[in-house]
């Protein structure tokens, strides 16, 4: 039986990320993230395979030698929730810099690394828009997951189910496969039950080739 999301806290916390893993990493341009003494690893908790089916399409569907043969999440070690209705230190200043150059030059919270292949292509050699588009979806739902459970840790809104309410996606230049490309994600604000992160799709240079900002929603407590 594999785990399920209201042990996603305590389960990334605690099992350990496959060696082969990291150190394939290590051989590729990554490795300045890897070993980036600010980040640590921890297990791509929807790559996981789950006895409800939960999780079927990261887990199983787009997880094979010929699609993304491998991931690796990182997260900051000093890994902090801003208080309700505080935004990121900088965030004006951000966002000045991403209408320049599109980048997220502030430090984000979580980088995806992923391994991309031809059996994700659209376009020839080219990433399908679409599997861009959940890539996206699901590393900043991550993200958000860590920061909602560590905010409700010991309590029953910890259980609640949290949605994306909307994903704006801008597909800034083409993802030419095989490749690998790290995915940055970081929360900006919170307010109540809603949740609003950024992030971008990024390759060896720096270029964003993806970037997204969205809404996630936590479902209300039943009473």
């Amino acid at each position: 039986m594999g785990p399920d999301w209201v042990d996603f806290l305590e389960y990334i916390n605690t099992t350990p990320v496959p060696r082969e893993e990291i150190e394939h990493f290590r051989t590729t341009w990554a490795r300045k993230f890897v070993d980036d003494p600010a980040y640590r690893p921890i297990v791509t908790f929807s790559r996981i395979p789950k006895s409800n089916g939960v999780d079927a399409f990261f887990a199983k569907t787009i997880r094979s030698p010929t699609t993304v043969p491998s991931a690796l999440m990182l997260i900051r070690r000093d890994f902090v929730t801003p208080a309700e209705g505080q935004q990121k230190q900088q965030q004006h200043k951000t966002h000045q810099r991403r209408n320049e150059d599109n980048s997220m030059n502030e430090a984000p919270d979580c980088i995806w690394l992923l391994d991309l292949r031809s059996d994700l292509n659209g376009f020839k050699d080219t990433t399908h828009g679409g599997v861009l588009c959940a890539l996206m979806d699901e590393a900043l739902s991550i993200c958000v997951e860590i920061h909602r459970q560590q905010t409700t840790m010991g309590s029953s809104a910890g259980n609640l189910n949290l949605y994306t309410a909307y994903l704006t996606t801008n597909y800034r230049a083409p993802v030419l496969n095989p490749c690998t490309v790290a995915v940055k994600s970081r929360l900006e604000r919170r307010e109540g039950r809603k949740w609003f992160l950024t992030g971008s799709l990024e390759d060896e240079q720096g270029r964003v080739l993806t970037d997204a900002n969205g809404l996630w929603v936590v479902a209300k407590e039943r009473l």
